[in-house]
This record gives C-alpha cells, structure tokens and sequence, in this order.
C-alpha cells in the first residue's frame, strides 16, 4: 500500500475505525467502483451484515479482502493497518 509518509497520529486519524479502513481498500481494490470478478458488472449492493457486495447480475458475493493479504485473517483491519505503517 503505497501512501504518503505521515505522522502515527496522522495515520490513527486517517484509520480510526474498522469501516475506515475497509472504505480505503474498497477505494484501492476498486478505484473506479465496484466490478465483479465474475461477470465484470458494474452494479453491486453492500450486504452490511456479511462484509460483502453481491452482484446484482450473477449475485456473486465479494469482499473486498478477498485476494489480498487480509483474507481469511481474524485480526482485526486496525490492528494489520497499524502494522502496515510501522
């Protein structure tokens, strides 16, 4: 993850919260919105409860960790954020 050098109080502001961090890789993962890795549809709806986005062509459901080296983990995106910037 490529960003700008920044002060640790800088960075605990920036990604403060779980859904900070997970609306920053969705802007990384998909920078132009979502696309499904299935059909390549363009439209998709949030499932809050699960973490995912689910196509609303072929009804893929996708995290946004899927593929990255986040997926499948059980700690928490902070803490793995906080051990991205130090």
């Amino acid at each position: 993850m490529k960003t700008p050098e920044a002060s640790f109080l800088t960075w605990q502001r920036k990604f403060y919260t779980e859904d900070d961090c997970i609306a920053h890789l969705k802007t990384l993962k998909w920078p132009n919105g979502f696309i499904c890795p299935r059909c390549m549809h363009d439209k998709g709806s949030e499932l809050i409860s699960r973490k995912v986005t689910e196509c609303s062509k072929c009804h893929k459901q996708t995290s946004v960790l899927a593929g990255t080296l986040f997926h499948r983990s059980h700690l928490p995106l902070l803490k793995w954020f906080w051990a991205l910037y130090f």
